[in-house]
């Protein structure tokens, strides 16, 4: 989706490919899954915040992970945003565009589903 709106996008297969790949690209997002293999998203969201050379990369959280303590603990982790899977284009592609303008991207938590 983020490639069809003209974003450089690269995928990375799990946790640690992420966490590497994030590093040695040192992109302006990262749009991030909480729950992935080897390293699950809150390490990493950790991680990239604690290292000064990643901390200020804007990290969303892309989750299905609805619930009202997942989102808050994504945002106390150091992610700048969290977005509830499945969303749609516009709202994605609006929130990557306002985290690349370093505008406010936390949004208010969700009802639970």
């Amino acid at each position: 989706m983020l490639a069809h709106a003209g974003f450089e996008v690269h995928e990375a297969a799990d946790g640690a490919e992420g966490l590497r790949l994030a590093r040695s690209l040192r992109p302006d997002v990262v749009l991030l899954d909480l729950l992935l293999p080897h390293v699950d998203g809150w390490t990493i969201a950790s991680q990239l915040k604690a290292d000064p050379a990643m901390a200020q990369t804007r990290v969303i959280a892309f989750s299905a992970t609805a619930y009202p303590k997942d989102r808050a603990r994504a945002l106390e982790v150091g992610c700048d945003a969290f977005l509830t899977k499945p969303a749609d284009l516009r709202s994605l592609v609006a929130l990557v565009r306002r985290a690349l303008a370093n505008e406010p991207t936390t949004r208010a938590p969700e009802a639970p589903r």
